[in-house]
């Protein structure tokens, strides 16, 4: 084999090495994907209990954990659990210029066992920019990409709430028990008045 044609066949397999490992790095966030794990392994500490039933509720309603979201794919999640009402999920989206709004609340109250459960609401719909909008600047006022993951309040007749958010290289989560800081309960709020659910607090 004449040495042009040596170098040729170094550069093509040299090619295809890079491909394949670009490719790789491409689909690593899929394959890193649980179904079952909605949260960073250290992101909570003080609230192991509650988060166990927080993945459970998750499952009942077959939310999808935000490590299996699409790459490019901003979201937000909120999660409510009254004490004396039944649970629901209210998450938006958005994909280049498309926004969708997907509630889901459970049929009956408690933590949901052996996973999927009949569901009381199941409805998707398109987001206005207008509210997309909204949401934003609402979240803007909470600083919710530093607050803490958790606090040590807790009690047994009022609700929790958790909120998620994900873009792009950037993932955050914040759970409180029935929280009195008026700029994060604004943002819970909003969550509820899409997804046309009440909560009386």
């Amino acid at each position: 084999m004449s040495r042009p044609t040596i170098q040729i066949s170094a550069c093509a397999l040299t090619l295809l090495i890079v491909s394949t490992a670009a490719c790789w790095l491409r689909q690593s966030p899929a394959q890193q994907c649980v179904d079952n794990v909605y949260f960073p392994k250290e992101m909570f500490i003080l609230q192991q209990d509650r988060i166990a039933r927080i993945q459970a509720y998750y499952s009942g309603m077959t939310e999808t954990p935000f490590s299996c979201l699409d790459e490019g794919t901003e979201a937000y999640r909120f999660l409510f659990i009254p004490s004396f009402d039944r649970a629901a999920s209210i998450l938006i989206s958005r994909q280049a210029n498309q926004k969708v709004m997907v509630v889901k609340q459970l049929s009956s109250e408690g933590v949901p066992q052996n996973g999927a459960t009949a569901l009381k609401v199941n409805v998707t719909r398109p987001l206005t920019d207008g509210e997309w909008d909204h949401f934003q600047e609402l979240l803007a006022k909470t600083s919710f990409w530093s607050m803490k993951p958790e606090d040590d309040r807790a009690g047994l007749d009022g609700a929790t709430l958790l909120v998620e958010g994900r873009r792009p290289n950037e993932y955050h989560a914040v759970v409180r028990w029935s929280p009195e800081d008026q700029d994060f309960l604004n943002a819970c709020d909003y969550f509820l008045e899409l997804g046309r659910l009440e909560w009386n607090h």
